[in-house]
């Protein structure tokens, strides 16, 4: 069976996700992944839901509930994480220049780890490599804060 554009592109957002329920060891009731692909550079990141609350791969510890166990929030696993998301990334861009599509500029995926269901909306304009004010690091963590503000009010 031939594999077309959507079959490989899925399958690199699958891996994103995957890497994402390993290191949340399947305990969070969401995961957020933030991906960029513009002029050049690629940048990946995530958050979670965890006890109704909004926080980033290094607080996740802060938010469990009294005889929850840890998470191993080790710089090497944190790291490891963040790597092959920029690689997926990476893979992502060779399968729409392979397929002569698009690249995406951005992505923002919602995994419901509970319901195993995927929602993601890209874009496909410049959105901070046409700026000197802002970086990719500013377009998540905006997004960080919109989500945090909706679900913890």
């Amino acid at each position: 069976m031939t594999k077309i554009l959507e079959d490989e592109f899925m399958e690199w957002q699958s891996d994103m996700v995957d890497i994402t329920k390993e290191y949340i060891e399947n305990r969070a009731e969401k995961i957020y992944l933030y991906g960029s692909i513009e002029n050049g550079g690629y940048s990946f990141n995530l958050f979670f839901k965890i006890n109704n609350q909004i926080v980033t791969m290094d607080q996740v510890n802060s938010v469990l509930n009294e005889g929850e166990r840890e998470y191993d929030l080790s710089d090497d696993r944190q790291w490891a994480v963040l790597r092959i998301g920029t690689k997926d990334l990476q893979e992502i861009k060779k399968v729409c220049t392979k397929y002569e599509q698009p690249v995406p500029t951005q992505f923002k995926l919602y995994y419901d780890v509970q319901e195993n269901s995927l929602k993601a909306k890209y874009q496909y304009d410049p959105i901070y490599s046409n700026t000197d004010a802002l970086y990719s690091s500013d377009i998540f963590m905006s997004w960080y804060e919109e989500v945090k503000q909706e679900v913890e009010g």
